[in-house]
């Protein structure tokens, strides 16, 4: 690898890092500062979130490091507004589902408490999947900085409004609010910041027809579902077969410490493109030779 790429996963890195760390910050102090019951439910709609964002998503994510490796400046404006836009509407189509689903997930869990929390965090599907993969966009385009600073930005805002919500108001629906305030503004912040990159998109190039990317994109959404129902059908199943306060206690037994997934992670989010253009551009000897 050379030293540009390795400078470019060190900043992936340390982003990354600092993001896992601040979750598991998260759950030190939120599993000391709530009843077990209020724990557990958080813990749940967090269930919810993350299954329905990873394989809601549909692989689109993925697509980002293939395709806008291989195009020009205005063709990658073209697939980003592309992107953000379909991940628009999936984003829509999810928190309209989730807040029509939230008393039936709630009766499951047998948690009155969940249907309401549900309901107020659906709205985040909406604003967190068109900024799903902005990680993924600006290493694709040579921005891996950029990237890392925009991920250390909003980890920072989120500590900041929760721990503020959880020392200040100690209620588990205050908490709910400032994750739904949070990604708002992450929404906001991203789209701002896509839009400086883009400049005026009156120009746009359209080298990726959308049933293209579908094509490359399905298949790894569906190796994403299969992904989340092998990792969280125990979840799922000690929520519904056990109370609210056990699942509190084995959500944070089952706690997996994340550094070496990080490692492999920021590794192939800065490697993927430069293959990828690499053979586009026909230099495969670079693999091959120092």
């Amino acid at each position: 690898m050379s030293k540009s790429l390795t400078i470019q996963t060190l900043f992936i890195f340390t982003a990354k890092v600092y993001d896992k760390l601040i979750a598991i910050v998260f759950f030190i102090i939120l599993s000391r500062m709530l009843t077990k019951e209020d724990y557990g439910t958080y813990r749940q709609v967090l269930l919810v979130f993350s299954t329905i964002t990873t394989a809601g998503v549909l692989g689109l994510p993925s697509s980002v490091n293939y395709f806008v490796p291989r195009l020009n400046r205005l063709a990658q404006k073209s697939f980003l507004m592309q992107t953000v836009g379909l991940l628009a509407i999936i984003g829509f189509v999810c928190s309209v589902g989730l807040f029509a689903s939230a008393g039936i997930l709630s009766r499951a869990f047998d948690n009155a408490q969940l249907a309401t929390l549900l309901r107020y965090f659906s709205v985040c599907l909406f604003c967190f999947m068109p900024t799903s993969f902005y990680i993924s966009f600006f290493i694709s385009v040579d921005r891996a900085f950029s990237a890392s600073v925009i991920s250390v930005i909003m980890a920072s805002i989120k500590l900041g409004l929760i721990l503020f919500a959880a020392f200040y108001y100690r209620q588990l629906d205050y908490i709910i609010y400032a994750w739904v305030i949070f990604l708002a503004i992450q929404f906001f912040i991203v789209i701002v910041k896509y839009k400086l990159w883009c400049g005026t998109c009156a120009d746009r190039k359209k080298e990726i027809p959308l049933l293209t990317q579908m094509k490359f994109a399905l298949p790894m959404g569906m190796a994403s579902v299969i992904g989340v129902i092998m990792r969280r059908t125990d979840q799922f199943m000690v929520s519904g077969f056990f109370s609210t306060g056990e699942y509190a206690v084995y959500a944070n037994g089952s706690l997996d410490l994340p550094f070496y997934t990080v490692i492999t992670a920021s590794v192939m989010a800065v490697l993927t493109p430069y293959l990828v253009k690499a053979f586009k551009e026909n230099r495969v000897s670079d693999f091959t030779h120092k």
